[in-house]
């Protein structure tokens, strides 16, 4: 059994979900059985919102039900099943996702349906008196319920979780959790018959050792930061081998990322670490103090290519976070300079985050609406393809999921010269240019960037055949082999095909 550990409950969205999503996809392909383990419990849209990435149902554990008999925590109970189940006879007020029971003896049902499967409840709210008091979450049964209570806040009473109760198969009580303080994200304590645990450690210590690893099974952690789990996992990992996946550079100049702290102090406790470029690579090898096998492993691949005979002349694009690192100024402020040159250029900025407004005033400041555009969060599948250029700014990329979407659908490619990504996809000359970056100022970058997307569409031709020519290196076939050396021959005694 293959196990990965910290789905990033706690953050936004991130390219780690998506690399957690895709590497599950070459395990399925590969004939792996793998778990993929929440440590913490997750509320209902993020648990859709991996499965809407790719994640298996089947697949995803909540570490606390470990600690139950059940471990298939497959949606299956229908809107039907939940109805003849709580005696419900009367007609429900749909809205949206929502059917809403009317109240009878002071109380009110709302059950929530999937937003992926619309005739399964994923929980059953019920009120009284207005107040939500306990939330039920279901598989093909009641997982867990939430208990809430009603806590003062700016924005008046707002009800959050002070208990849940998780349950065995049969519905008898297996472990409660009692909150120190009401909330989502608060310290609890937990009580499993008559044994309590005080901490999160102590109970992902019982959860983890249900698992019994052995020779046969290998963990991979995403990230190390802020786990509480981690060093639970050097103690109890026994047999199994233990890998490591950077997800972000491991250094800022001559500083570790605290990121990786755990890391580079527990390093010989790892059996194989585990980066997407070879530049990492290379200076993890240097950096670290360990001779343990650092691993090349892209964290996506390409189904296929994308042709397109129909972009739009002059068309560059963006997609990425709206954060500083990201440098869509240094974008905005090139295509500007570029546009006094090339009317026709148009720039198409996907994605979102917290300096929208910021970024969408700077436009407007610069009068430059008519032909840059923030487009928001969209499915990119298709829509690389209807592009001329691809440009790349940000301060650094571990690798860079859109890059590689990027040149997978022949787009030229223009950016900063800056880890990882962009040398791993952009080669001077080939298809796309880079520039410097790293002791440049703000000025000199930005009239670096757009003589280069200057040059780049005098040669649209002959750099996008670079860029499909590049892409070929990252089919997902490709992939799925790399993968299958790595968990056949790095193992320990594990044949990733049969899995003995």
């Amino acid at each position: 059994m293959i196990y990965t550990f910290n789905l990033m409950v706690e953050l936004e969205p991130n390219g780690v979900d998506v690399a957690q999503a895709y590497r599950g996809q070459i395990f399925r392909k590969l004939g792996c059985p793998a778990r993929f383990v929440f440590t913490q419990v997750p509320p209902r849209y993020k648990w859709d919102y991996y499965l809407s990435l790719g994640y298996a149902e089947d697949e995803i554990v909540i570490a606390h039900m470990l600690l139950t008999d059940q471990r298939d925590m497959t949606l299956t109970m229908s809107v039907e099943k939940m109805k003849r189940g709580l005696n419900l006879h009367s007609t429900p007020i749909e809205r949206d996702q929502e059917l809403i029971f009317p109240e009878e003896n002071g109380i009110s049902l709302v059950f929530h349906r999937n937003t992926l499967k619309s005739n399964y409840v994923d929980y059953v709210d019920y009120y009284v008196a207005g107040h939500l008091l306990c939330r039920e979450h279901y598989g093909s049964v009641k997982l867990y319920t939430e208990y809430f209570t009603a806590v003062p806040t700016d924005a008046g009473l707002e009800a959050r979780v002070f208990q849940r109760l998780f349950y065995n198969l049969d519905g008898s009580v297996a472990l409660e959790e009692i909150k120190k303080t009401p909330g989502d994200l608060t310290k609890s304590v937990y009580r499993q018959g008559t044994h309590w645990f005080y901490s999160e450690s102590e109970l992902l210590s019982q959860a983890i050792g249900t698992l019994q690893f052995s020779t046969k099974d290998h963990i991979i952690v995403d990230r190390l930061e802020r786990l509480t789990f981690t060093q639970t996992l050097l103690k109890m990992k026994g047999e199994a081998t233990l890998s490591c996946v950077l997800h972000s550079i491991h250094h800022w100049g001559d500083c570790i990322n605290s990121e990786y702290f755990l890391l580079f102090q527990y390093a010989n406790y790892f059996d194989h670490i585990i980066v997407s470029t070879e530049a990492q690579k290379e200076e993890l090898e240097r950096d670290l103090s360990t001779d343990k096998p650092v691993s090349v492993l892209p964290v996506g691949g390409l189904e296929s290519l994308q042709y397109s005979d129909n972009r739009k002349p002059y068309s560059l694009m963006i997609a990425a976070r709206f954060e500083r690192r990201k440098r869509l100024d240094l974008a905005i402020d090139a295509v500007v300079a570029l546009h006094e040159k090339i009317p026709e250029v148009t720039l198409d900025i996907y994605g979102q985050g917290m300096l929208w407004q910021e970024i969408e005033e700077k436009i407007k400041q610069l009068n430059a609406q008519s032909y840059i555009h923030l487009k928001g969060h969209q499915d990119l599948q298709t829509r690389f393809k209807e592009y001329e250029l691809y440009l790349a700014t940000s301060e650094w990329e571990t690798f860079g999921l859109t890059l590689l979407e990027a040149i997978g659908s022949g787009l030229v490619m223009v950016g900063t010269d800056v880890p990882y990504g962009n040398p791993t996809f952009i080669k001077n000359d080939r298809n796309g240019f880079l520039v410097p970056f790293v002791n440049q100022s703000h000025e000199e970058v930005v009239a670096d960037l757009k003589r280069s997307m200057q040059k780049a569409f005098g040669n649209l031709s002959f750099l996008r055949e670079g860029s499909y020519k590049l892409a070929e290196r990252y089919m997902t076939d490709q992939i799925i082999g790399q993968w299958r050396e790595f968990l056949t021959n790095r193992g320990k005694n594990y044949d990733v095909l049969s899995g003995k």
